[in-house]
């Protein structure tokens, strides 16, 4: 998947570089390269972050399985926290899939090759990365305070650790 996204990343730059064509000004085609390698870095950059912050929430809510599990065994009602965790698996898968569309973005630059509008449009770029980091950001969000309240639930129930079995 990253060798296509690559692909596409210097076909959209072949592009770039030919719309830029029109452009005179030397340091400001170097400029919207720059900034064009820059976002799409990013991009890369904060959808690896994600997917680590996805993985740490996956292992916390496998800990919260495995205690309720031993709760059930031990014979405890855990019917408030399965639920939670039916949501904060859904919540996850949510959140993975968002950081999987998120990764297959490439931002290029939409210009015309007019020096005077060149600014606006670099930016029109960046806000949509922005925009678009922020989204799977708070899905992120809510996939983390999924599991929460699956932890939270189950340690409402009394003597969740003490096991019968010893």
């Amino acid at each position: 998947m990253r060798e296509e996204m690559q692909s596409q990343i210097e076909a959209k730059r072949a592009e770039l570089q030919a719309k830029l064509g029109n452009i005179r000004d030397e340091r400001k085609k170097q400029a919207v390269e720059r900034i064009y390698e820059a976002t799409n870095k990013l991009n890369e950059r904060m959808t690896d972050h994600f997917t680590n912050v996805l993985d740490q929430i996956d292992e916390m809510l496998d800990r919260v399985e495995s205690r309720t599990s031993k709760a059930e065994a031990n014979g405890l009602d855990v019917s408030t926290v399965t639920p939670e965790i039916t949501n904060a698996q859904n919540a996850i898968a949510l959140a993975r899939a968002a950081v999987a569309t998120q990764a297959a973005k490439v931002y290029a630059v939409q210009t015309t090759g007019n020096e005077a509008t060149l600014r606006s449009e670099v930016g029109t770029t960046r806000q949509a990365l922005h925009h678009d980091l922020t989204v799977v950001r708070d899905t992120v969000k809510a996939a983390r305070d999924a599991v929460r309240k699956a932890a939270v639930a189950l340690a409402q129930i009394p003597r969740v650790d003490e096991n019968e079995n010893e």
